[in-house]
C-alpha cells in the first residue's frame, strides 16, 4: 500500500504576526538534519500577497 505526502501549507497563526507550519513539520526537522538545501512548501495566495 502507498500513501501519498501532504506537502506543508505555510500559515498565518491568529494573531497574523507569526508564520506556521502546518501538516508535516517533521519532514522539516528530517531535512534540517541532513542539512537539504531545499523542502516544498505551499503559500497560501493571501499569505503570498503579504510576504510581497
Amino acid at each position: 500500500m502507498s500513501k501519498k505526502l501532504i506537502t506543508p501549507v505555510l500559515i498565518l497563526d491568529l494573531n497574523e504576526k507569526k508564520l506556521i507550519i502546518q501538516n508535516e513539520k517533521h519532514r522539516f526537522a528530517v531535512a534540517n538534519y541532513f542539512r537539504a538545501d531545499q523542502a516544498p512548501i505551499i503559500i497560501i495566495n493571501s499569505i503570498e500577497k503579504r510576504l510581497l
